[in-house]
């Protein structure tokens, strides 16, 4: 693996020009998002409202005004954090930043226990130097912190693997746990990874039972409570009820709007979700609201509308493949320039950070498809990191998926990428030395 350098202060040395565009691009979108206040989105405003009447009311609520209606749609896991920054969008950028940053030296940790610091550290500044980063920090969004607890997830998993440690187990489940908080899309992660401990520890005749109380009673002491609630108040064992709002409004509405040759605008989903629905259920039972309020934001959709979208798909086949693919290509082909135009308002800049999203967009899917081509020879570093981006790649694909969606996933990408070029300049040296 070679030498490494004698320290990070060295390592930040040799590539000071990248760490110079890292801080200076970040620098311009966090003072250029709060100078004209372009950090916020629909979803922003939900995330402030909670955090606003959790401090002024004590409720968990998207309500502007009296009652305060208990929100059945956001998970707690990111207005808790606005609310814990005082509800201010300034300090939640800030914190957003070095989030980001952190996730950089977590990268940086993954690969420095199998490759050299200076291989380590390429790693973390090409995720850092990408502008997708940087822009979704400079929003009221979840992304950055969703990003930063799926990859220490990923970090102290990995240490369990190698020692086998039930601790190590248990810090992982609790990160897994806080993730799925921020972003439900990590849920089916939390049994697969808990059997796959399962059977490492059986394997290895090493503490099957601290592990096996790390993997059940982390998630249910956690989880359990949040899940009861949201029982009480829709009647139905759910994270969110945003799931069957998903089903109906995203994979429903979009196949069928996709059928229809309509566009993927929210009305277009709407109205061609609810049709299908309606026709099917009955349009008085497809929603329901709670008492006193009803809102977008306090909507209950029938407990069937998962089942009914299943078997939609399944009517339809082929057009459901060529939907879903082209959800995929919707995530891949975004480079950001939407994004960056409206937090920068400025079209050169835009273009600039979305012409260098493209640049690393493209290394990262040769990457992707030089990782795949060699999966035989994966170590268990790569066998997590791909399998952590296709599962979160295939639960986030709806109808409105953007870049945005696949933007949680590319830090394993990056970590990908490293693995391969570190292969192919090894061959390389081998070769030569010959």
């Amino acid at each position: 693996m070679g030498t490494a350098p004698a320290s990070i202060g060295s390592l930040l040395l040799r590539m000071k020009w990248v760490l110079l565009i890292v801080l200076a691009m970040r620098a311009y979108l966090l003072v250029t998002a709060l100078q004209q206040q372009s950090y916020l989105t629909d979803d922003s405003i939900q995330y402030l409202t909670i955090a606003q009447n959790l401090s002024e009311h004590g409720a968990y609520s998207q309500s502007y005004t009296a009652p305060w209606t208990p929100d059945c749609q956001r998970t707690p896991g990111y207005p808790i954090l606005v609310w814990l920054l005082g509800g201010q969008a300034w300090a939640v950028l800030i914190v957003q930043h070095l989030l980001s940053f952190l996730s950089g030296a977590l990268i940086f940790l993954i690969l420095s226990r199998r490759f050299d610091r200076l291989w380590a550290m390429r790693g973390a500044m090409l995720y850092l130097l990408q502008p997708y980063g940087a822009v979704f920090a400079s929003y009221v969004l979840s992304e950055t912190a969703f990003i930063c607890l799926l990859l220490a997830w990923l970090w102290s998993y990995l240490r369990f693997w190698e020692a086998s440690d039930w601790k190590w187990l248990t810090i992982s489940m609790l990160l897994l746990v806080l993730a799925t908080y921020v972003r439900p899309v990590t849920l089916p992660m939390l049994p697969i990874v808990a059997i796959l401990a399962l059977v490492r520890g059986y394997r290895q005749k090493r503490f099957l039972l601290g592990q096996f109380l790390a993997v059940s009673l982390v998630p249910l002491l956690l989880l359990g409570p949040w899940y009861l609630r949201i029982h009480k108040l829709t009647g139905v064992y759910a994270m969110t009820s945003m799931g069957p709002m998903g089903m109906l409004h995203g994979r429903l509405g979009g196949l069928a709007a996709w059928q229809q040759g309509l566009g993927a605008d929210e009305d277009d989903l709407y109205m061609a979700g609810d049709s299908v629905a309606a026709l099917a259920m009955g349009l008085p039972n497809v929603r329901s609201y709670p008492p006193g309020r009803q809102s977008h934001e306090t909507e209950q959709l029938a407990p069937g509308m998962t089942s009914l979208t299943w078997q939609f798909f399944i009517y339809h086949p082929v057009d459901a493949i060529g939907f879903q693919l082209d959800a995929f290509r919707a995530m891949f082909q975004g480079v950001g320039y939407g994004w960056a135009r409206e937090l920068t308002q400025s079209k050169l800049a835009a273009t600039v950070l979305a012409g260098l999203q493209l640049v690393l967009n493209l290394l990262s899917y040769l990457g992707l498809v030089l990782a795949i081509a060699r999966w035989r020879k994966w170590s268990i570093q790569e066998a997590m990191a791909f399998g952590t981006f296709g599962l979160l790649l295939l639960v986030s694909a709806a109808a409105w998926a953007d870049g945005r969606y696949r933007a949680v996933v590319d830090p394993m990408m990056v970590l990908l990428l490293i693995f391969v070029l570190w292969n192919y300049e090894s061959t390389y040296r081998e070769k030569n030395d010959l």
